[in-house]
């Protein structure tokens, strides 16, 4: 975290209506402050201002969308259109929309001064947008002059209580501006490309008297407008009060639950390790419902196979998912394993949990977030913060990954030597004859003793069973 100044109190802000910007930024803006948000062309810095703009109006603000651009406002408000946040109702009443090219061309910078006082104080207005500050930048004869023209906008917004966001098309590799020792707050929107892939990020380069979080933070425009995901590892965010006293939660498996103990921690991350068809999705799916038999809330987070499916595979081992839906005891998340951000997965899931109360948490296949991700080292991070957001909204977490034996999972887990998890649990196959039969082992079991035998699983229709220590003492690979 960083905070550019002392922190001063009672300072009013203004909220975005950006629910993950106003988290970055700690609340939203400083009233009567001015911000620049710079970025290249397409990186959404026109539709983020808007959007912010019709929060402010529907707040009952009066806002003010000056724009030194060629683009006439009917084609912008045109594009504008398709996305959920635009109310026609709003304009000009409440948003007023101009162009001040003509006033710069004929008058220069202190005539457009002098327009945007007089706009302000004629509506009212509590919100500006100068759209197009490189324009602005053409017409100043001297860097000096710039400098004047900034100051003086600075000045305004305090005696108005106006709060100011001025758009420039920058990029992120650009040399430093004069504006951007000027202005109070320094926004960077950009778009880059990572592969085949291309991908919008926010970053706060500067916010004075502003605790705000540090990074790059994942974008997403769609039809509601712009979504901001704050990084999960920035700290501190506001967090729910710490769960109840630890108590263990099983897997509705005799067997197991007796391997680890009586089961896993409450609030605890658990992966379960193995191969294609070991059991691993139809194990986690019995300790969501062993949860949701015992009052508890059950959330399921895939990136494979399909929840109608998921739900048969559960059926077909007497575990009646499809009754849980329907009681909406049990919640079922679903992404493609294709392109997607998995800050914006998290967050979701993340809201998920956020009701009180004791909930069981089960994510299907962790590469899934490995396939969304453009860092991949940062997946550790990433990986430790969400298991402790998880566990501080009260909530306990399944997690399966894919690997063909313990050997090979302790050099390819995305779990980097299963450290950021609280227990391990393997499952492992092997032929015999004409048959497969399939293993189970705790490695790892956080809060108390553990049987760390390797023992016999079956899967039928009369649903899943541990059976006594067999012949084989331990895991292929296993030391």
């Amino acid at each position: 975290m960083k905070q550019d100044d002392a922190e001063r109190p009672n300072l009013d802000r203004i909220p975005t209506g950006i629910a993950g910007l106003d988290t970055v930024l700690g609340g939203g803006f400083l009233a009567g402050s001015v911000h620049l948000v710079v970025g290249p062309p397409g990186s959404g810095k026109t539709i983020l201002a808007n959007q912010i703009t019709f929060r402010r109006a529907a707040t009952g603000q009066t806002a003010v969308y000056v724009t030194l651009l060629a683009e006439a406002h009917a084609r912008m408000l045109a594009h504008l259109g398709g996305f959920e946040f635009f109310d026609p109702s709003f304009v000009p009443h409440r948003i007023v929309y101009m162009s001040g090219y003509g006033v710069l061309e004929q008058s220069g910078l202190d005539g457009l001064l002098e327009l945007l006082g007089r706009t302000i104080r004629e509506h009212g207005a509590m919100f500006l947008v100068l759209d197009g500050l490189g324009t602005a930048e053409e017409f100043a004869p001297t860097t000096s002059v710039f400098k004047r023209f900034l100051l003086t906008l600075s000045t305004s917004a305090s005696l108005t209580g106006c709060t100011m966001l001025l758009l420039a098309t920058r990029s992120a590799s650009d040399a430093p501006r004069p504006e951007q020792a000027t202005v109070d707050g320094l926004l960077t929107l950009d778009k880059r490309r990572v592969g085949a892939r291309s991908v919008r990020e926010l970053v706060v380069e500067k916010m004075r008297a502003t605790k705000y979080a540090l990074g790059a933070h994942a974008i997403d425009i769609d039809e509601k407008g712009i979504h901001v995901y704050p990084r999960l590892e920035a700290w501190p965010f506001p967090q729910p009060a710490p769960a109840a006293p630890k108590r263990r939660l099983g897997f509705g498996v005799q067997g197991l639950d007796a391997m680890l103990g009586g089961g896993v921690l409450g609030g605890s991350s658990t992966v379960i390790l193995g191969g294609p068809g070991t059991g691993k999705t139809l194990l986690g799916m019995s300790f969501l419902l062993e949860g949701v038999r015992r009052g508890e809330r059950g959330i399921y987070l895939g990136f494979g196979e399909g929840p109608e499916r998921i739900v048969q595979a559960a059926s077909g081992i007497g575990l009646d998912a499809q009754g849980a839906l329907d009681r909406t005891e049990l919640t079922m998340l679903w992404y493609p394993p294709t392109e997607g951000t998995a800050d914006a997965v998290a967050w979701r899931l993340l809201e998920e949990v956020s009701e009180e109360g004791q909930k069981r948490v089960f994510i299907d296949e962790l590469r899934g977030f490995r396939n969304m991700t453009t860092d991949v080292e940062r997946l550790d991070r990433f990986h430790a913060a969400l298991w402790a957001a998880l566990a501080r909204r009260g909530a306990t977490t399944i997690l399966t990954e894919t690997v063909s034996t313990w050997e090979h999972a302790r050099t390819t887990s995305v779990v980097s030597q299963p450290a950021f998890v609280d227990n391990v649990i393997v499952l492992e196959e092997e032929e015999r004859g004409r048959r497969l039969r399939r293993y189970v082992a705790t490695r790892k079991v956080a809060g108390g003793k553990h049987d760390p035998s390797l023992r016999r699983l079956r899967i039928s229709s009369k649903g899943i069973e541990v059976e006594q220590p067999g012949v084989r003492s331990r895991l292929r690979g296993s030391a």
